[in-house]
């Protein structure tokens, strides 16, 4: 008997670890994504981007980025899992020059964004994440109506 319960704790333990698997494996399915995002043939400087699942997305995840020199990059630990997605993309600029807030009279800056509502407030921008399909998507932007 004493034999026995050694042999079974041993086949537990091992089916267990091969039921759990080794830990790395995200339960959501989530990915990378990375891509550019131009505004009329030009890099977006600096902004944001942000994933966020239409409705009915069961397992859907809400991701954001940063946009440097037109590049964005989603991390697969803070990615994305496979749905459809609204994308939201905001840049600023200031329209003043910063001042010293103790000073009389001082303003606080005012900044304008520079990327068209659709692609933002009323964005009409959708992307497909798939855990079989290319992770690069990129966004061309124009700043005139169309």
């Amino acid at each position: 008997m004493s034999k026995l319960l050694p042999r079974s704790a041993c086949a537990l333990l091992g089916c267990l670890l091969f039921i759990s698997g080794c830990g790395s494996e995200d339960p959501l399915g989530r990915v990378a994504v990375t891509g550019a995002v131009m505004l009329d043939d030009q890099p977006v400087n600096s902004g944001t981007i942000r994933f966020s699942p239409i409705e009915g997305n069961q397992h859907a995840t809400v991701a954001g980025a940063p946009i440097t020199n037109g590049l964005y990059k989603i991390a697969q630990a803070h990615g994305l899992a496979s749905g459809t997605y609204k994308v939201f993309v905001s840049a600023s600029q200031s329209e003043s020059e910063p001042g010293d807030p103790m000073a009389p009279g001082y303003k606080e800056p005012v900044a304008r964004e520079l990327i068209p509502a659709r692609y933002n407030t009323q964005t009409e921008l959708t992307a497909e994440i798939s855990t079989t399909a290319k992770k690069n998507i990129d966004f061309s932007l124009t700043s005139s109506a169309q």
